[in-house]
This record gives structure tokens, sequence and C-alpha cells, in this order.
């Protein structure tokens, strides 16, 4: 069976706890965010980065709990990250080996996971937000399924083979169609 085919099966039940919104959103939500930062910790240390795991799982927890206990959480985010800033550089202080940019590699990993994801949850809980994060869900679905199909059918011209090998120009035209 082809690879594509496998994820999709895997993602299905993912997809069907995020439709039926409420706690089940939240809890497929936090189990994607937790996994695209360990899986952005990874791809930085593959390149020789260090980023601060314990740091980055702890601010992720925080963040999600004010996000999911805390009135007008967004009101709060801004000290946690600055308080995780600040115990990064802390660290780098004591460790020699700890640079500036496995600090700002941690707090952007936080950033690009948790808070997009964390989005998702804002969102499905504004009136008529769920359809809103329906859309997303659509939207990225629906690009993907036509860049694919259009890159396979009609691609010539590599798009950049350092990030990804298969992409292909058109593919990318395909998809923004």
């Amino acid at each position: 069976m082809n690879n594509r085919y496998l994820g999709a099966l895997v993602l299905l039940p993912l997809l069907v706890m995020i439709f039926l919104g409420g706690w089940f959103l939240k809890i497929t939500v936090l189990l994607l965010s937790v996994r695209a930062l360990f899986e952005y910790f990874h791809v930085m240390e593959k390149k020789g980065h260090k980023p601060l795991k314990i740091l980055g799982y702890l601010t992720w927890a925080v963040y999600y709990m004010l996000i999911l206990f805390i009135e007008n959480p967004l009101e709060h985010l801004s000290v946690v990250l600055a308080l995780s800033l600040t115990l990064g550089f802390v660290y780098m202080i004591f460790h020699e080996k700890t640079t500036i940019v496995d600090v700002g590699i941690t707090i952007s990993g936080i950033i690009y996971t948790a808070g997009l994801f964390g989005f998702l949850i804002l969102l499905s809980q504004k009136e008529n937000g769920l359809y809103f994060v329906y859309s997303v869900f659509i939207i990225s679905w629906v690009c993907d399924t036509l860049a694919y199909y259009s890159g396979r059918q009609f691609g010539r011209r590599k798009l950049n083979e350092r990030v990804s090998p298969k992409k292909t120009v058109e593919g990318a035209i395909g998809g923004l169609i």
C-alpha cells in the first residue's frame, strides 16, 4: 500500500477527533503540538544545535495550561515567553557549551509549534470558531492533494531539492490553485 494512504489512515482518527470538537479537539491538538515540538528539536539536533529540551517542554506545558484553564490567556503568554527566555539565558551563563542560538532555537520551537497549534484551541472557543478550525484542515488537505497530483501529472522542474527532493514548481502551482 502506498505510504501516502497509510499516512492518511493514521491521521484519519485524529481528523475525526478534531471534528468532534470540545475536549477531543483539545487533546488532539495537544498531541499534534507535542509531536511537532519533538520533531522540531530532532531536526535542530541533526543540524548540530542543542535545544534546551527540558525548558522547551516545560514552557510548552505552561503555555497549554494557560490556554486550557485561564480566561484571556493571551494576556499572560508574553510573560511565559519572557520567563523562558530569561531561564534560557541563565542556563547559558552556567553551561558554556550552550549558545544563544540554542536558546533562540528553543524559544522559536515553542512559538512555532505550541503557538500555532494553541491558536486552534483559542479559535475553536470563539463563536462559530470550530468552522474556522475545520477550514484550516480542509484547505490544507485540498492544497496538499492538488499539489501532489498536479506535481505527479505535470511536474518537471524541481522546486528546492534541499527542502524536499520530490517537490516541483508545477506541484506548488497546483496547490495554490
